[in-house]
């Protein structure tokens, strides 16, 4: 989230003014934006944000209620805990070894009570 957010943030003609207009809006406007960018075929809204492709298929599954923690602590200028990695392929392997590891843990138990 916190890369989707930067990124449309750097490709804004003046990011300064941007981040201070989504400030005003607050995380449900500004998650309401993310949601109207990702859902657009070009990955490009009306309202000037622009998302690469590949940040816009991470953020698809997501509600905007569950934006709106995330993009609020972003526009409270928080920064990510220590245990989550910037770069979104390192957490998307970290969540792939996770269901993996769960479906292993599944079958296990599956076995034992049959």
């Amino acid at each position: 989230m916190y890369c989707a957010l930067n990124t449309a943030l750097n490709s804004f003609h003046d990011p300064k003014a941007l981040r201070k207009e989504w400030r005003k809006l607050g995380s449900n406007g500004v998650a309401r934006i993310l949601i109207v960018a990702v859902s657009c075929e070009d990955s490009y809204s009306p309202d000037g944000i622009r998302l690469e492709s590949w940040i816009a298929r991470r953020l698809r599954p997501f509600d905007e209620d569950g934006l709106v923690p995330i993009v609020g602590e972003w526009l409270e200028g928080k920064l990510l805990s220590s245990h989550i990695s910037e770069n979104p392929d390192e957490e998307d392997l970290k969540v792939r070894r996770l269901k993996s590891l769960l479906a292993t843990v599944s079958d296990t138990s599956q076995r034992r009570s049959t």
